[in-house]
């Protein structure tokens, strides 16, 4: 509840006109969107353009946030919305080789490096086939297991109903089951 607070005053003081207040929630938020951006467009420099605009938008709409939710919450919903657009807008055929640097120091110092090779292999599979699904479902699936979000609440940030949701949510799981399972017979 205090972040929240936090957050709240510190978006009030930025609307009047405090760049203190400004820098201090960019600096608060822009790990987490940067990271969202690396894991949904698999490229650090399209993390870096998602960032921009997001903050962007942040701060022409900051007269918008009404404090009802969390300011967090406000900003991934600014931050998916401008990443599915650039998702859009990408070529779907276009493959992505790079591993996702938003994995980078998750492993465990305790695993050999066999198994962190191995490790590593797989997110990059994971990520490589999320990659490839429609924006809508890697969204669902970035906020369902990245930010840790129920379905009820996709839905409350996707503007949609939570069956859509829960249409989506499966769909994109058998699709990345189907790549998945095409990758071990190759």
């Amino acid at each position: 509840m205090f972040g929240l607070v936090n957050d709240q005053a510190l978006a009030k003081k930025a609307l009047e006109g405090s760049g203190d207040a400004w820098e201090r929630l960019v600096k608060k938020h822009e790990k987490n969107i940067y990271n969202y951006g690396l894991r949904m467009l698999g490229s650090p420099d399209q993390a870096l353009d998602l960032l921009q605009e997001t903050f962007f938008a942040v701060f022409r709409n900051l007269h918008q946030y009404d404090g009802v939710g969390s300011f967090s919450g406000w900003i991934l919903k600014i931050a998916s919305n401008r990443c599915i657009d650039l998702l859009r807008k990408r070529n779907p055929a276009a493959p992505k080789d790079d591993p996702d640097p938003a994995f980078e120091g998750l492993t465990e110092t305790r695993l050999n490096p066999e198994e962190t090779l191995h490790l590593s292999a797989e997110k990059n599979r994971l990520v490589q086939a999320m990659q490839k699904l429609p924006p809508e479902q890697a969204v669902i699936l970035e906020l369902k297991f990245f930010h840790g979000l129920t379905l009820d609440e996709v839905a409350d940030h996707c503007g949609t109903s939570t069956n859509t949701v829960k249409s989506r949510f499966y769909s994109a799981l058998k699709k990345m089951k189907i790549h998945l399972e095409a990758q071990n017979v190759a």
